[in-house]
């Protein structure tokens, strides 16, 4: 989990990272904007329109009777990104947040889950793993194809459901579908698949390049 294994600790912070299992308890994984608009990111959106969309996400499954709770996968920009959203709904919700900053504690995070809306895959494929319901936000091509190779494409949400009026009711179809079972194994061994698929590709490709200092005879 790349994420976590780079996050820098945060221990001055005040967190609301309260010991919640409850089976409403809903996590939303948060991603900068700031990454998000140097990802190729296809929907037009400015930051504030970005952060009122998370709010009406946040708002709309409060409505529904769920527990909030907002947490990264160890990324800063991410942190701070959530910091700013709960400046915006100061007095209007009640959501937590969490700032892993291990992989253990990521676990333990999402453990206390019972489904996750997810902008970093990592979260989502740990979400999965551990047999959450899961609505994964589509922000570059590489995340459809990632949950295609778990076949499991039915929880990817394009990104344009943050600009709907009630992006909540847009992802329930997503957290309703029956979960697939994807283990961690599985996704183990479609990680190496595929990854062998890449090196013989490279491999090939190097082949047809001709050396730049060729061997003297």
């Amino acid at each position: 989990i790349p994420d976590v294994v780079f996050a820098s600790s945060e221990r001055g912070r005040t967190t609301r990272d309260r010991q919640l299992v409850n089976e409403r308890l809903v996590g939303i994984n948060v991603m900068s904007y700031e990454i998000l608009s140097r990802s190729g990111w296809h929907v037009q959106m400015s930051e504030n329109e970005y952060v009122t969309g998370i709010s009406q996400l946040i708002e709309g499954a409060e409505a529904a009777g769920c527990k909030v709770c907002l947490f990264t996968t160890g990324d800063s920009a991410d942190m701070l990104q959530i910091e700013s959203i709960c400046r915006v709904m100061e007095g209007r919700t009640n959501a937590h947040f969490s700032f892993p900053d291990s992989p253990q504690m990521l676990l333990e995070t999402v453990s206390r889950f019972s489904s996750v809306f997810s902008m970093r895959m990592h979260a989502g494929i740990v979400a999965s793993a551990m047999g959450k319901a899961v609505a994964a936000i589509e922000w570059g091509g590489k995340v459809r194809a990632c949950w295609e190779a778990f076949g499991d494409s039915q929880r990817v949400v394009d990104a344009s459901v943050l600009c709907s009026n009630a992006p909540w009711m847009a992802i329930q179809e997503h957290l309703e579908s029956p979960v697939s079972g994807t283990l961690l194994g599985d996704a183990d061994n479609s990680l190496q698949l595929h990854s062998r698929k890449c090196a013989e590709v490279l491999l090939k490709a190097m082949e047809a390049i001709p050396p730049k200092y060729p061997l003297a005879e």
